[in-house]
């Protein structure tokens, strides 16, 4: 008897060889939202998707944003030359790095921001950590529905 009709006898049924599913395109090391007024955002997803988003994508104009005092994503906010980010756009930004961070349960927060260009990452630092230069920074309170409407605008 073969081990297939022993098996069969046996009730017990034969494995199948798994088949390849579809392949999955591998994710971006990064989120993107749209502000409500229609600018891209990307949000880092861990350390290393950080650095690659602020140190290979970001452009020198482009707008880094980071929660105070915390880990968390960096934020980059693609700004055109000789463009200045609307307001909305910069709240929508800080309200991601403010809610992809390590403070995103407190009622209040305080986000960092300032041109890449003022960006730095010195010798030796772990992946995700940079220094800032010239930076300014921007308070926030918890803003439920503004929040729901910029995570709702993840592309997928």
């Amino acid at each position: 008897a073969t081990i297939r009709e022993f098996a069969a006898a046996a009730g017990i049924e034969p494995r199948r060889a798994k088949q390849p599913g579809p392949r999955q395109a591998p994710s971006r090391p990064w989120r993107e939202f749209r502000s409500q007024d229609g600018w891209p955002i990307l949000v880092g997803r861990n350390a290393r998707g950080n650095d690659q988003l602020t140190l290979r994508k970001a452009r020198p104009q482009d707008l880094f944003l980071h929660v105070r005092g915390a880990q968390g994503s960096h934020v980059i906010v693609p700004t055109p030359s000789g463009k200045t980010v609307p307001r909305d756009t910069l709240l929508d930004a800080a309200l991601l790095a403010w809610h992809f961070s390590g403070l995103s349960r407190r009622p209040r927060g305080e986000v960092d921001y300032v041109q890449r260009r003022h960006v730095r990452k010195p010798k030796g630092t772990p992946p995700g950590l940079v220094t800032l230069q010239r930076q300014k920074t921007l308070s926030l309170r918890a803003d439920e529905a503004r929040k729901r409407r910029i995570l709702g605008t993840e592309r997928k």
